[in-house]
Order: C-alpha cells, then structure tokens, then sequence
C-alpha cells in the first residue's frame, strides 16, 4: 500500500500536497543523474557509467512527471482538464524551444558542463515542491 492510499484510508481527504513528497525525491534524484552522466562523459570512461546514470535520471523524471500531473489533478478537479491541456502547451514549447539553443550550449561547452548546467537548473528547481510541501493552501500550519 502507497503512502498516499493509507493516508487517503486513515483520513478520508488527502490534501494535494501529500503529492508533492515523491516529487521532492525526484527532484533530487534527476540532478543526481544529471551530475553523474555529465562528469563520466569522456571518450577515456567506458560507457557503463553513463548508462547507470540514465537509472536515476530517468526515474527523476518520471517521478517528477507522474506527481506533477497528479498534484495538478488534485488541486484543480474540476478544471484539471484544463490545467493538464496548460501544462502541455507549455511543455511542448520548452519542448520545442531547447533544440534551437541546445546544439549550441553542447557545442560551446562541452558534454560535461552544459549537462552540468542542466544538472544546475535542477537543483535550483528543487526548493519549488518543497516550497509548495510547506507553504502550500492546503496545509494550513505546514508539514514540519
């Protein structure tokens, strides 16, 4: 049983913000990853460290994927179609945004530190769950 469901058993309502503790491991884990494939990206490291790299980056992704839809789900019920179609647009923008400066980054910098400033912007990005985790409208005194 997940966290989620026995909290869900136990009180009957489950604010959004319950979502957001496996988004803050996933925010931690894709820098991890990040940081890892980025320092082993070098003609003289054999491949396999790169591809163990992909285990936590992968999941960092997925993890932060998968509750982020679910928190947007949670907060907005009613709207959450709408929330969800927002969130798309913007995804696919930046989705189609960074191929049109990331052949330059990855040319002037170099495999390890344009993937290490990725590496950067996700750790920068990791208080935002947190912030929410605490400070969201639904906790009301806070989590700590």
């Amino acid at each position: 049983m997940t966290r989620y469901t026995a909290l869900q058993k136990k009180d009957g309502h489950v604010s959004p913000e319950e979502r957001l503790p496996p988004m803050i491991v996933g925010g931690i884990l894709l820098p991890i990853g990040l940081f890892l494939f980025a320092w082993t990206s070098d003609k003289h490291i054999i491949w396999v460290p790169q591809v163990i790299a992909g285990i936590p980056t992968g999941a960092g992704v997925l993890i932060i994927f998968i509750q982020g839809f679910n928190y947007i789900i949670d907060v907005y019920l009613m709207y959450a179609n709408s929330a969800l179609a927002g969130n798309a647009l913007i995804r696919s923008f930046l989705g189609a945004a960074f191929p049109l400066f990331a052949g330059a980054l990855y040319g002037r910098l170099g495999v390890p530190w344009a993937t290490s400033l990725l590496g950067f912007i996700s750790v920068a990005l990791v208080p935002v769950p947190v912030t929410f985790w605490f400070y969201g409208r639904g906790s009301g005194s806070g989590h700590a």
